[in-house]
């Protein structure tokens, strides 16, 4: 039997970058099980990280988010 693959919502995928943005700055670590969660909360972790050198990416608006998480 085939696992059926998980339906994930944009909201979703926002919540798991917030996390890994809010993660990072306490020094938590998070694996998900879901690879595009782990990527989304990867994203958010390195955005948290590059900020401080590239104020930019504090700027990306929600579509953007999605569309490097989807990429």
């Amino acid at each position: 039997m085939k696992k059926q693959k998980e339906i994930l919502s944009n909201a979703d995928l926002l919540h798991y970058y917030n996390l890994g943005w809010s993660e990072c700055y306490d020094g938590a670590v998070r694996k998900c099980k879901n690879k595009m969660l782990q990527r989304a909360y990867d994203l958010g972790w390195a955005h948290y990280i590059m900020g401080d050198d590239v104020s930019s990416v504090d700027y990306y608006s929600k579509e953007q988010i999605l569309k490097s998480i989807k990429s």
